[in-house]
């Protein structure tokens, strides 16, 4: 749960919620037609959601617990881009794998652990 002060977070309402969380929490409350109060709603992170579905029944079909995180990295990259041409995204996904190399024995390592792990 997030608990920074200057985070702001956009929910329904639901108390435990606001309880725990330490910065701005606002609500809309979707069942009585309300669905954007100033500069408050929820429509990035659905749709941001919306693309993690599609993807994930489009494209891989299935996604493990073990990995769900990289799956995650890689729908946040896509959507944190998604207004660059193919050009400017491409330089950005090369400088952010710069210093993060997987050598061929570090792959065969991780194949291995998880053959070992699944039987």
């Amino acid at each position: 749960m997030l608990k920074l002060a200057s985070s702001r977070m956009r929910t329904p309402p639901i108390p435990a919620i606001s309880e725990e969380f330490k910065g701005s929490h606002e609500t809309t409350t979707h069942s009585a037609r309300e669905y954007v109060r100033g500069d408050d709603h929820s429509n990035t992170i659905e749709g941001f959601f919306s693309i993690v579905k599609r993807g994930g029944n489009g494209i891989y079909h299935a996604v493990s617990k073990e990995h769900l995180h990289r799956y995650l990295a890689e729908f946040e990259f896509r959507y944190n881009h998604r207004r660059l041409d193919d050009g400017p995204r491409t330089v950005s996904t090369i400088k952010a794998s710069e210093g993060k190399w997987l050598t061929y024995n570090q792959r065969e390592h991780l194949c291995l652990r998880n053959i070992k792990t699944k039987h």
